[in-house]
């Protein structure tokens, strides 16, 4: 645990000298500070992480051993691995001798992915002048996703690129946000998920005034409202009730048909198969409790509309997580969609902590936002289960 710490605090601390230094040494701390995670998830014990026992390792050896043109007809044919992934793992096996390189470079693009994605939100207003702390959003990662990013190699890229298509997201390029959607795809099929993402901003968009130069805008916001149910944020916790209990009889057992639909259609690939499940309906309180804090913090934000004027998406977004996080014993699909909600709310958290200069009205709040998430992670990485417990062969850490 205390390795983590070390490197959460190191990072963090960087990120908050960066916001107070100039354009050339902030870009350098920045850089600096993403080094740091990226280096101690580099170095890790080949045991650590399911994604990287079944297939990192030995993905990136056969690489060194194929032409790049064999490597990808039989990764995306045979191995139904998706191309940008087999080509990155092929670039990776070309360039470095080992998995370690390739695990630091990849983390260290996540990362920089979710820096770029809360940069544009906190540096998008006040001319430059950052109006949100991201570090803390940065430190919401590391205690939400770091370790889990172990165990779903490929989807931790794919959630990172929609990630940083939010700011196309937020300014309406829609056609833009639709090709970051095609390169997440390329990393994980369940990046075209993005698209529900954008439907749900475009519903919650509605203290913004929208442009009206293309068909195709307003042809979106109706689909969107449509497919989404319009409904005000007060009435939104009421109905979430009924929307779990209609998810749970609808899909709990018609989601498993339709995979295997999908899959002999050709659609998806044939592993999708064993995402079908008949599990049982289990809510877990720990994990539910352990969400609502985001909720609480949110909803005090909500106060002053003045402090981003779209805070009622990271509303829904946090609901949702928890809604879809108490189904993943139905199916993996939920746990897939749960995985991609949670990179969002590390947006939340950022701007859940906010940046107002003397102002101490919300400094209880953001005291116990830090120590939120701290807890979180301790409570879900090391008491709840073991996958926090830190192992390599590089550092002598078993």
């Amino acid at each position: 645990m205390l390795i983590y710490f070390t490197v959460f605090a190191l990072s963090c601390c960087l990120l908050k000298m960066a916001e107070k230094s100039k354009r050339k040494q902030r870009i350098f701390l920045v850089l600096f500070a993403l080094c740091i995670p990226a280096l101690l998830s580099g170095m890790r014990d080949y045991s650590m992480g399911y994604d990287v026992r079944l297939y990192g390792n030995r993905y990136f050896y056969m690489a060194q051993n194929e032409k790049i043109m064999s490597f990808m007809k039989e990764m995306t044919l045979q191995k139904q691995i998706e191309p940008l992934y087999a080509l990155l793992t092929y670039i990776s096996a070309v360039l470095f001798p080992t998995p370690h390189y390739m695990y630091f470079v990849q983390t260290f693009i996540i990362l920089l992915l979710v820096y770029l994605a809360m940069a544009d939100i906190a540096y998008s207003q006040n001319n430059g002048e950052g109006r949100y702390s991201i570090w803390v959003g940065m430190l919401a990662f590391y205690c939400f996703l770091f370790v889990d990013s172990f165990n779903v190699l490929r989807q931790h890229i794919s959630v990172a690129v929609l990630l940083y298509g939010f700011r196309y997201i937020r300014r309406r390029n829609y056609f833009a946000f639709g090709f970051v959607v095609l390169v997440a795809t390329g990393f994980h099929y369940t990046g075209i998920l993005g698209l529900g993402l954008m439907l749900l901003y475009m519903y919650s968009d509605n203290k913004r005034t929208m442009q009206k130069n293309t068909n195709l805008k307003k042809y979106c916001i109706k689909l969107g409202r449509v497919l989404l149910i319009k409904i005000e944020l007060k009435k939104f916790i009421k109905y979430a009730v009924l929307i779990v209990v209609c998810v749970y009889l609808v899909l709990g057992g018609g989601i498993n048909n339709l995979l295997s639909l999908l899959v002999n259609l050709g659609i998806l690939p044939g592993r999708y198969s064993t995402y079908s499940t008949n599990g049982d309906i289990i809510i877990k309180l720990s994990s539910l409790l352990s969400r609502i804090p985001v909720l609480i913090f949110l909803l005090i934000r909500n106060r002053d509309e003045k402090h981003y004027p779209n805070i009622t998406f990271f509303i829904f977004i946090s609901i949702l997580e928890m809604i879809f996080v108490q189904m993943r014993t139905i199916n993996l699909v939920f746990f897939r969609i749960s995985y991609m909600l949670i990179e969002y709310k590390t947006l939340s958290m950022m701007i859940a902590y906010g940046n107002e200069k003397k102002n101490s009205k919300y400094c209880t709040l953001r005291c116990a936002i830090v120590i939120y998430l701290l807890l979180f992670f301790v409570l879900q990485f090391f008491i709840l289960s073991s996958e926090g417990v830190y192992t390599s062969d590089v550092l002598k850490i078993y």
